[in-house]
């Protein structure tokens, strides 16, 4: 009995990878962690065990004991000098937003000098804005509570700019039935990618396995 137990080979370690979603994102119309997960497993030919976010989560991926991060913002790419796969899983893109045709002439940071933005109180707690001053002062703008109060203002014309990224903004002027009344540049003022990222620290890492991973990012592109 013990030497045919002995001819059974051990299972590889990288069997199945440990795979953790960053939390708190929002995640654009037609994508979701689960819908990302069920394609890496079945175009990558991979067994993903999804573990719950936790307070030790970056350091467990940073050390390898977690593989994948799916959702890995640019930031958590520094903290953990983890690989990011290409290409980005969706990008968050912060545009501005006026009404429509009021200010078709307007290309260049400067003009917005004397236009009165608007903004609301998430954006400075989180500082989502941080990266764009010195452009936007936000002293100078208007502070609302919600996006939906930001958006009320804009179309009444209490303020006549926000910044705000796409899904958010086309997701509640659809709500107000407002689709045409708001456009926005399109140059983006601040671009956030999101990746699957895996730790250089996971045994699992080679050439076979990031290939696997990209193809099912291609993909999904």
């Amino acid at each position: 009995m013990a030497a045919a137990l002995a001819d059974v080979p051990e299972p590889s370690a990288c069997e199945q990878l440990h795979l953790v979603v960053e939390p708190d994102v929002q995640w654009p119309a037609g994508k979701s962690p689960e819908q990302e997960v069920e394609q890496l497993q079945r175009i990558g030919e991979l067994q993903l065990h999804v573990h719950e976010y936790g307070e030790d989560s970056a350091q467990e991926f940073a050390s390898g004991v977690l593989d994948l991060w799916l959702g890995a913002g640019l930031e958590r790419l520094q903290q953990t000098m983890a690989h990011p796969l290409l290409p980005p899983l969706w990008q968050h893109e912060q545009l501005i937003w006026l009404r429509s045709g009021e200010v078709v002439s307007l290309e260049h940071w400067p003009q917005l000098n004397g236009l009165r933005g608007g903004f609301w109180l998430q954006q400075r707690v989180t500082g989502s804005l941080t990266g764009l001053q010195p452009h936007l002062e936000l002293e100078a703008m208007h502070e609302l509570d919600s996006p939906a109060m930001a958006l009320v203002a804009l179309l009444k014309g209490t303020i006549d700019f926000l910044v705000a990224d796409r899904e958010l903004i086309n997701s509640l002027l659809m709500q107000a039935q407002a689709a045409s009344d708001i456009e926005h540049l399109t140059r983006p003022v601040q671009a956030s990618p999101r990746y699957l990222a895996i730790s250089n620290n996971s045994a699992c890492k080679d050439a076979a396995l990031l290939q696997r991973l990209a193809a099912a990012l291609q993909a999904d592109s």
